[in-house]
């Protein structure tokens, strides 16, 4: 009787089974995941038909902005003549990027296992301290940072090249990759490691021999989101390298492509440092600490800045570069500071391009 009773509802599931099920199943399943596909997918969508457009189009408001009317590759020409996008910037991204992913996931490892498996005073305050310090945003930490590769600089010259990157990256990657792994290594059984002390492994052995290929999903996925990390970091890398044949793609991007109706003035040891755009009058900011308000009133930009006493008047008088500019007024305020530091306002009539020239 149970086997009869088995048999049929065998026989039933087997019927079930039809070709047309399978296509009512896979209809079912596929049109479920299509929403979150196009979810998934629009981001890329939008970058793909942006860079098809013609500069004209992405500013002009009444256009669409899910579709383009032509299709132009002058974005595309302009990175590959007028930028070192393919021949720098993608290069020094990867090694950057491969370089503090391999320190990072080799250093926070070690540390995930010493604080998952090891038992000393501490332990727990220490995990939990690596977990907060994970916390703390980069803008906080990067004057420490620079103040550390200014001071290594003195030995070493990795001020203004990508190596100053390549430490610098570790110091928030080991503590999201330690925090990481940390939880992954508590999840394999201690038991199976004592059995390979039984047998006379060691510890290093076992955790090279036996730990490891355990933990290969976890170090995978700390390797994945440590240089996908790594890849998109901007504020260091925007910071730390001013030299175009030493930035990273985030870097030189953000340095060379840019909009809007803006002048960005970079003070620093009393001297202006830019790029200029004779065919738009704009001033690209290359280094230095300032503070900037800016505001539109027609077709002028009012540009508030904060530097070391004399530094804006000293460029101003020994006209470096500033003399190209279209009606410009340097103007004293000490209102908003006290010495050494002043504040000079220098307004302008400037027009920014969406692609400044080099």
């Amino acid at each position: 009787m149970a086997s009869n009773a088995t048999e049929a509802a065998l026989g039933t599931y087997v019927k079930d089974k039809t070709p047309l099920w399978r296509v009512r199943q896979a209809i079912v399943t596929y049109t479920s995941l299509i929403p979150y596909i196009a979810f998934s997918l629009f981001p890329f969508y939008i970058m793909l038909i942006t860079s098809l457009k013609s500069k004209q189009e992405i500013n002009n408001l009444g256009k669409s902005p899910f579709w383009a009317t032509g299709v132009a590759i002058e974005n595309y020409k302009y990175l590959a003549t007028n930028t070192r996008f393919f021949d720098a910037w993608m290069l020094n991204t990867i090694i950057v990027s491969l370089a503090a992913t391999a320190i990072s996931v080799v250093i926070g490892g070690l540390a995930a296992y010493a604080l998952a498996r090891l038992r000393f005073r501490g332990v727990e305050a220490f995990g939990v301290a690596v977990f907060v310090s994970y916390l703390v945003p980069q803008s906080l930490l990067f004057l420490p940072m620079i103040e550390i590769v200014n001071f290594i600089d003195d030995f070493i010259p990795i001020r203004d090249s990508y190596f100053s990157l390549i430490l610098t990256y570790p110091t928030f990657l080991i503590p999201f990759v330690t925090w990481l792994l940390m939880g992954y290594f508590r999840t394999i059984p201690f038991e199976i490691e004592e059995c390979a002390y039984v047998d006379g492994a060691s510890r290093s052995r076992t955790v090279i021999s036996i730990v490891i290929p355990m933990a290969m999903p976890g170090i995978a996925t700390a390797i994945l989101f440590a240089f996908t990390l790594s890849w998109n970091e901007f504020l260091y890398s925007l910071v730390f390298i001013q030299d175009e044949l030493q930035k990273n793609l985030v870097g030189g991007r953000g340095d060379r492509t840019h909009s809007g109706r803006y002048l960005f003035l970079g003070l620093s040891d009393g001297r202006v440092s830019h790029r200029l755009d004779p065919d738009f009058n704009s001033v690209r900011i290359f280094h230095g600490l300032f503070r900037f308000r800016s505001h539109r009133r027609s077709d002028q930009i009012e540009v508030i800045v904060h530097a070391h006493s004399g530094s804006l008047q000293s460029a101003v008088e020994h006209g470096t570069g500033l003399e190209h500019l279209s009606s410009c007024v340097v103007s004293d305020d000490r209102t908003h500071a006290e010495p050494p530091t002043s504040a000079r306002a220098l307004f302008c009539r400037s027009q920014c391009s969406v692609w400044p020239a080099s």
